[in-house]
């Protein structure tokens, strides 16, 4: 991830969200490719979350991460709005919810991977307050966000809330073959519906 992102960055890439979601609830034919070229100046390469929220009081109701890959960041960003319009928790976002939900968008690091061991030892490379954790057990994965996770949680329900996300059953996190990392987000969301941008603080 870049030094930073300004607020006027992360304005584009809360709207670039909002209007790919959009465009696919709306249309009478979907074209990817409009988006694509809508959102040329998105050119980054790394990891992105987007996450759909209920207005006012702030209820998840969609999100999916994207770690850094072979792709531009505008098309992991289209991915990730369209997948969290239809995150498999929750009944498909509609084109009438749109002005009840707010936005947000986070821009990931590269991730950590963290060492397998005790819980206690496993706590020890998760910083409250700076890092998000995320798993990755063949082609699922899910993540916290760093500024969904308060300070003083216990390890083993992060772990297991993590594990949920990604649609494994909560205790999978005892398992050898699957993997967690920790990274860090800079995040950006909207204020209202459609409305202004504000940088989140973790």
């Amino acid at each position: 991830m870049r030094g930073g992102y300004s607020i006027d960055e992360g304005r584009v890439l809360v709207k670039a969200a909002r209007h790919s979601v959009e465009l696919y609830l709306k249309a009478t034919k979907f074209d990817r490719k409009i988006l694509e070229r809508a959102f040329a100046d998105i050119n980054g390469h790394h990891g992105i979350n987007v996450t759909i929220r209920h207005y006012p009081l702030g209820e998840l109701r969609g999100s999916v991460g994207m770690l850094k890959g072979a792709k531009l960041a505008r098309n992991l960003l289209i991915d990730a709005a369209l997948e969290a319009a239809e995150d498999k928790r929750f009944v498909a976002l509609s084109h009438h919810e749109l002005e009840h939900v707010i936005f947000e968008v986070s821009v990931l690091s590269n991730p950590t991977t963290i060492k397998k061991g005790t819980l206690e030892s496993m706590k020890r490379q998760i910083k409250l307050g700076k890092h998000g954790i995320m798993v990755e057990y063949g082609y699922r994965n899910g993540m916290l966000l760093p500024n969904e996770i308060k300070k003083g949680a216990k390890v083993d329900k992060l772990l297991e809330e993590v594990c949920l996300r990604a649609g494994l059953d909560a205790h999978d996190y005892k398992r050898h073959d699957i993997v967690f990392h920790t990274f860090t987000a800079q995040t950006f969301r909207e204020t209202e519906p459609d409305g202004g941008v504000e940088e989140v603080s973790q």
